[in-house]
């Protein structure tokens, strides 16, 4: 099944597309990409904080209480959102 990820303009959140049928809008207000930060990367809120680095303080055994202590600039629902972008983007790769 082919399926594709791509950026809604009107909707302002990512469609889940297969075979050209719209699956469905997975809202990211947190996540924002900028060239000029992070070589165009998905980060956290326009920081210079990677959605990768959360996903992978979460897979190393932090608990969401210990990343917000070590990174106060940060936020709970920054955390849901990055895993959630992380996980919607590994769903519909081709595998």
């Amino acid at each position: 099944m082919a399926s594709m990820l791509r950026w809604g303009r009107q909707t302002r959140g990512w469609q889940a597309y297969s075979f050209g049928r719209k699956l469905g809008v997975m809202e990211f207000d947190r996540i924002t990409y900028d060239p000029e930060i992070m070589g165009g990367q998905p980060v956290i809120r326009g920081m210079r904080f990677p959605v990768k680095t959360v996903v992978r303080m979460t897979a190393g055994g932090m608990t969401f209480s210990q990343i917000l202590e070590e990174h106060p600039s940060l936020q709970e629902e920054d955390i849901r959102q990055a895993l959630e972008y992380t996980a919607g983007q590994q769903a519909i790769q081709p595998r």
